[in-house]
């Protein structure tokens, strides 16, 4: 058990609580946003620059701005934020005995701990309640509306805790929900009335959801409060972690012995409303009429649109208006004006069901028509009428989505003896057998796992940047496929269909042996990414793309030149655009004639040195850059320590490499460049801020060891002022292949 900081500061005098409004309660769903300065106090005290006292102290402050929003928004049902939480499931893994924290302190403190279950959980098993009641207590002190209380439900939390003692994951999920009905009561005791359980897992496993609600059952058997469960896609950096429709909830959820069901409507249309019709129970619908994952405030009439569509479906005196989910990753201001626009359009909806103005006066009914209609502006009306149909106020898709292998990193650090006793070559990938791979992870010692895979790593550079990206790969049913599926949701990639290969063929990893120069020298068993076919992939996915992300890696496996192909002609199809990443050296000399074909259609290439010069046939660099000139898209080759050129058309452009203090390991440093170059593209920022964005991508990834970034890489940006040279905010046009006569991102 980690030392985590003490609860609130002080005592608070509880007020007398306001009764809440009979149609259209108004409520928050769980976080509210962090200030910048506040997350950089939280990473402090991580790192040891700060007390827990002297956190606790910041965190009072903010609780009570927090609070003082809400209510000037007209928020029914508030909450304390969050705010002494880092995120949403370690500040209950921390607090449950039995779960052990494994590594060393965060690096930033919107990190996940790792953690593990080695024995079952001890019998009677109790979350420490309380600092959850003092949190309560807190912030009911501040305020006279209704204070909800949110907790992760037993599923999620189950899936960011490594199982080591029980059979199968259901077991750890009821293990759970035994603890948390033992904090739920503990709540109930303090004087806390609403209960929020929050699942933000379950979306991205459907199949689970009957295991889910037997679980939530469990929390809430015999305990006397108003419990509310949240399923959403996924928030983590204000990024969906998954696709589709609440279909996969229901009948299941029917037997959830819960008052409220919270879902998320305003992002995705209201379209799935229609189930709580087609299933009828006696719920209360939290309907999200809020997007938190776009820093757009819509108009008051939006919101009243969506509304008045809800209730077509369900009586107003079954609907709870809210966010779509937490506020956490949106700027003060903007949190604080949508709230304010919720409630604001929830009390004129409520008005005109009661007939009133609000203070119990009749209201006169307003002439259709005439100036005031032409208050709203264009765009203001467009996004009305798009509500009014059920849609969303701005359509979705992805930025990047990948196409590659599903590979399981298992890192370490070793001498430059090992890599001649495994007879390797130095700095090299090898391709090995099931076998060889065990002889290897034997020889290395202690490992340690992260899902990887060079197209992965690249998606998820794009989400830390604040992009959006999914990925096609081909998995196994096992935990080393499970280890990967999970990182890479819990990431914000969206992975909703993987493939799981049932042939007997374990799910891809790679040893990285990593020695004392940085290099990396791996050996990779692809195992169940070999299985991946051109069936498997989801034209659904590929059409939403600005940019389809093609992993050379994947002409190694026996159907991957036709994978690879027939998902460049998919994206070509839907009009998206196709990078191609040629991936290793030896890739490009064995698959050379594939490569230059690829490139040929490519409207982005990503190659090293040692690749592009085995592509073009020259060891001359300047021959090499010759040939991507002559294919006619972009390219980019990186140089290591010199930095990359950009080449288009008859143009090189040098990008310098991004300072840092010391290589640690160049794992992961290609994957991530193109994830920064691909995140500037896909936003309208020109070449060589493209470039730059790689750079500083890469320099973040050779700092530590692992592919993956430690830092938050969209407020690395920020720190830099590199964003204030976006040309585009998320979500706009792609650009072209330059063509004759028309100009490079016309």
């Amino acid at each position: 058990m980690v030392n985590h900081a003490p609860g609130p500061t002080g005592d608070t005098k509880v007020a007398s609580e306001s009764p809440l409004p009979a149609l259209l309660r108004t409520s928050v769903v769980g976080s509210y946003s962090v200030p910048d300065w506040l997350g950089r106090f939280k990473t402090d005290y991580h790192r040891g620059r700060l007390s827990a006292a002297g956190l606790n102290e910041i965190l009072d402050v903010a609780i009570k701005a927090a609070i003082v929003d809400q209510v000037h928004a007209g928020v029914d049902i508030v909450s304390d934020g969050e705010l002494r939480r880092d995120n949403d499931m370690d500040y209950l893994i921390e607090r449950i005995p039995g779960i052990e924290i494994v590594g060393g302190p965060k690096h930033h403190y919107f990190d996940y701990y790792e953690s593990v279950v080695r024995e079952r959980l001890p019998e009677g098993a109790a979350v420490e309640a309380g600092d959850l009641a003092s949190d309560f207590r807190f912030a009911r002190g501040l305020t006279d509306r209704t204070v909800t209380v949110s907790l992760a439900g037993p599923f999620s939390l189950a899936k960011r805790i490594r199982n080591e003692a029980y059979g199968n994951e259901r077991e750890l999920v009821m293990a759970l929900a035994h603890v948390l009905h033992s904090a739920c009561a503990a709540l109930v005791g303090a004087g806390v009335t609403h209960v929020q359980i929050d699942e933000p897992f379950l979306a991205g496993y459907p199949e689970a959801a009957h295991c889910a609600v037997q679980a939530v059952n469990v929390m809430t058997e015999g305990v006397a409060a108003h419990f509310a469960l949240h399923v959403c896609y996924g928030n983590r950096y204000a990024r969906p972690a998954w696709e589709g429709h609440y279909d996969f909830l229901f009948p299941a959820v029917i037997d959830a012995h819960v008052d409220e069901l919270v879902l998320e409507f305003a992002r995705k249309g209201l379209d799935d409303l229609e189930l709580a019709r087609r299933y009828p129970s006696n719920f209360e619908i939290g309907v999200g009429v809020v997007n938190v994952k776009s820093k757009e405030v819509e108009p008051v009439e939006v919101i009243e649109a969506r509304l008045r569509q809800a209730l077509q479906l369900v009586p107003a005196e079954r609907i709870v208006v809210n966010p779509d989910c937490g506020l956490r990753h949106l700027p003060t201001a903007v949190a604080r004006a949508k709230l304010s626009a919720m409630c604001e359009a929830t009390a004129n909806v409520r008005a005109e069901i009661l007939g009133t103005n609000g203070r119990g006066e009749r209201r006169r009914t307003p002439a259709r028509g005439g100036a005031a209609q032409g208050v709203i502006d264009g765009a203001a009306r467009a996004a009305i009428e798009r509500a009014a149909a059920g849609g969303p106020v701005v359509a979705g898709g992805f930025d990047v989505v990948g196409v590659g292998n599903a590979i399981v990193d298992m890192i370490v650090e070793v001498g430059h003896d090992v890599i001649v006793e495994l007879g390797l070559e130095h700095g090299a990938m090898t391709l090995v057998d099931d076998d060889t791979s065990e002889r290897m992870t034997v020889a290395a010692g202690s490992t340690r796992g992260i899902s990887g895979g060079s197209a992965a790593n690249t998606v998820v550079g794009v989400v830390a940047l604040g992009g959006s990206a999914g990925y096609i790969a081909s998995v196994a049913g096992d935990p080393v496929g499970d280890v990967f599926v999970d990182d890479l949701r819990a990431a914000g990639v969206h992975f909703a269909a993987p493939s799981r290969a049932a042939d007997g063929l374990g799910t891809g990893r790679c040893l990285v042996l990593v020695t004392p120069d940085g290099e990396r020298t791996m050996g990779t068993f692809l195992g169940a990414s070999t299985l991946l076919q051109p069936g498997h992939l989801d034209a659904g996915v590929l059409n939403r793309a600005k940019v389809v992300y093609l992993e050379g890696y994947l002409s190694d496996a026996p159907a991957g030149y036709d994978v690879l192909r027939e998902a460049a002609s998919m994206a070509r199809a839907a009009g998206a655009e196709v990078a191609l990443t040629l991936s290793d050296s030896f890739c490009a000399e064995r698959h050379r004639e594939l490569f230059l074909e690829l490139g040929e259609q490519a409207d982005i290439i990503f190659a090293n040195e040692s690749e592009m010069k085995l592509l073009s046939g020259s060891d001359d660099l300047d021959a090499a850059l010759g040939l991507l000139g002559e294919l006619g898209g972009v390219g980019v080759v990186t140089l290591g320590g010199q930095g990359s050129v950009v080449v288009a058309g008859g143009e090189r452009i040098p990008v310098p490499a991004w300072p840092v203090r010391s290589v640690v390991d160049t794992t992961g440093a290609g994957d991530l460049y193109a994830a920064g170059f691909l995140f500037g593209w896909t936003h309208g920022a020109d070449l060589e801020v493209c470039g730059t964005f790689g750079a500083l991508a890469a320099g973040e990834v050779i700092a530590h060891l692992g592919a993956r970034p430690e830092r938050p890489l969209n407020e690395l940006m920020v720190e830099v002022a590199l964003h204030e040279r976006l040309a585009e905010p998320p979500g706009g046009p792609p650009r072209r292949r330059a063509g004759a006569g028309q100009e490079l991102g016309s």
